[in-house]
């Protein structure tokens, strides 16, 4: 009820001088006879007058509409807003500003870990919590990867070894600073995707602020491959934003936190099993070569 009142109000407001000009139309008609002709001319050049204003009226509003669906579209996103080369630095320049945790999901992730060594000791030292999600080495998911998507190395093995290597890295971060949180985990699954996160606080229930995916695309090299960027605070991605939202709270659910112990195995694996991991390992069942 309210909205048709409140509709009725608009179009009364709007079309105001039209509604008069109708009015003392009408008034004109029935009432000539007991008007002079003079008094009738000045009625008919006021009707003249209100018909006028109002087409005026009409067309200023349909410009004003005009001007605010341009200034709409103008503030909406654009393709340059959310597609990116995944090796651009607008998430680590947010880390670096906002990030109390950040989530980071993908294959090897070594042009990630080992090549951005700094960043990491830098967002570690401002107390950042790290969550990090490999394939794991030597995996079926692994071998995937490495046929189908990663152009610069073809052998599995040392694609694998790329892993191990910033397993080390990560591990090393963690006796480095011992109050640090990091968290790894193996995903034995071929993801068709990588997700990196920031998030602006620690707690569980916090969505991050921003989510960008690297689109793991047939053989492209490295800085070729596109990427999505989607933001907390905007409307036009909300869909897509839940969406890798929840992608990453089933990565969380589906995949179990590497202990020290296993993360130890990983990295100084016992020689004694000659290239095979032990039965403690979380890379057993796994073979190397």
């Amino acid at each position: 009820m309210k909205k048709i009142i409140k509709d009725i109000i608009k179009f009364i407001a709007e079309n105001i001088t039209g509604i008069m000009a109708i009015i003392c139309g009408i008034w004109c008609f029935f009432s000539y006879k007991d008007v002079s002709e003079k008094e009738l001319l000045a009625y008919i050049i006021s009707i003249l007058v209100l018909i006028a204003s109002s087409m005026f009226i009409e067309r200023f509003l349909k410009i004003s509409s005009i001007e605010k669906r341009f200034k709409t579209l103008e503030s909406s996103l654009t393709v340059k807003d959310i597609f990116m080369y995944c090796h651009a630095v607008k998430f680590w320049d947010y880390s670096e500003k906002y990030a109390k945790k950040i989530f980071i999901s993908g294959g090897s992730l070594y042009h990630v870990i080992a090549e951005r060594t700094g960043v990491f000791e830098h967002l570690l030292n401002m107390g950042c919590e790290i969550e990090i999600v490999l394939v794991k080495p030597y995996s079926d998911a692994a071998r995937l990867l490495c046929n189908e998507v990663v152009k610069e190395i073809r052998s599995t093995d040392k694609f694998s070894e790329h892993t191990i290597e910033c397993i080390g890295l990560l591990y090393q971060y963690k006796e480095r600073f011992p109050n640090a949180k990091i968290s790894i985990r193996l995903n034995d699954h071929v993801p068709p995707y990588g997700i990196f996160a920031v998030y602006e606080s620690v707690k569980n229930d916090v969505k991050p602020r921003i989510i960008q995916v690297n689109i793991f695309s047939g053989k492209v090299a490295y800085d070729k491959r596109l990427a999505l960027w989607f933001e907390n605070s905007s409307e036009h991605t909300q869909i897509a934003y839940d969406y890798f939202c929840d992608r990453i709270a089933e990565l969380r659910r589906r995949l179990n936190v590497l202990s020290e112990g296993q993360l130890r195995e990983i990295v100084h694996p016992n020689e004694d099993h000659n290239k095979n991991f032990s039965s403690d390992s979380p890379l057993k069942g796994t073979q190397q070569g």
